[in-house]
């Protein structure tokens, strides 16, 4: 896929002059489902300024998930910092999880749709680490040894022990396998505990629809039919959507258009630049080399997929 321009939030998308008559009279739950930092705050809030429209995001969703989130929050190791970003989590995708059921098993008059988003996985590493950069500063601290706050050789060495753990498996899409059954944990020599949390968040993209949205949805993404930049699917009360965060302000106006939902005016939030500390981390960055990393993230199914296994793509 040729790379697009990126787009970013603040952007006002009027892909169409006439607003979208509404397919159907009843309301519509639209759930922003997505792995985190791909605009879905300004497109949640967008969403719900529409009319007939009720919209939600969640990073994770069923019962599955939810499961798996309990050791997670009974782990009295963790920061206090993750503790209460999961627990606010689970307490509301708790909920709307029973929503959707109730959705799918026709107690509801809504109409559902599902709508994810892709995003290149370098950026999104990034952007994600910024999101959260003082839960993970302590690891990098730590890896930088006796140079505390030289940030980017903290980085380098994430980066370096990473591609070492990715290599020794044969690539992210074996690694994945592995964890998925059982098979894997994280050498003694990373040293920090903070270190597997930030090694798993490097690796989200590239799982998150197999085990995530498919487990949710019962959905994966051979399921999906091409639509342009944008990938479809329909099932009984569920129309699922799929849109390359690079994409959105080209691609998401006719795909909420074909499924009878109106044009949306995107409102600028949680932009990173603006964030503190953007500078420095960006900075730091800057002074890494990454390719080695970046190549195996372009080895995996999600990047031939989405059209990230090329350099820039």
């Amino acid at each position: 896929m040729a790379r697009a321009t990126v787009w970013k939030a603040g952007l006002v998308i009027s892909v169409f002059r006439e607003k979208a008559a509404v397919q159907e009279a009843r309301p519509v739950l639209v759930v922003v489902y997505q792995f985190g930092k791909v605009a879905s705050t300004a497109l949640t809030e967008a969403l719900n300024g529409a009319p007939g429209i009720r919209a939600v995001q969640s990073h994770f969703l069923g019962e599955d998930a939810l499961k798996k989130m309990l050791p997670l929050l009974l782990n009295g190791e963790d920061s206090d910092h993750f503790y209460r970003h999961r627990m606010g989590q689970f307490q509301a995708n708790l909920e709307l999880t029973r929503q959707i059921n109730a959705i799918r098993a026709g107690r509801s008059p809504e109409r559902l749709v599902i709508l994810s988003l892709s995003r290149e996985p370098w950026g999104w590493f990034r952007s994600a680490l910024l999101q959260d950069f003082a839960g993970h500063l302590p690891v990098l601290r730590a890896l930088a040894v006796d140079r505390l706050e030289d940030l980017s050789l903290g980085l380098q060495r994430f980066f370096d022990l990473s591609a070492d753990i990715i290599a020794e498996r044969g690539g992210i899409d074996p690694l994945l396998d592995d964890i998925r059954a059982g098979r894997f944990h994280l050498p003694n020599h990373v040293g920090h505990a903070g270190f597997g949390q930030l090694f798993f968040t490097l690796i989200r993209p590239f799982g998150w629809f197999q085990d995530h949205f498919e487990k949710a949805t019962g959905l994966g993404l051979e399921g999906f039919q091409p639509q342009g930049a944008v990938w479809r699917a329909e099932r009984p009360r569920m129309t699922c959507l799929v849109v390359r965060y690079e994409d959105l302000g080209s691609a998401l106006g006719p795909a909420l258009h074909g499924i009878g939902l109106p044009e949306l005016s995107l409102p600028r939030r949680n932009v990173g630049a603006a964030k503190p500390d953007a500078e420095r981390l960006g900075a730091a960055f800057a002074a890494c080399n990454g390719d080695v990393l970046r190549t195996a993230f372009r080895a995996t199914r999600y990047a031939r997929f989405f059209g990230y296994d090329q350099p820039g793509g």
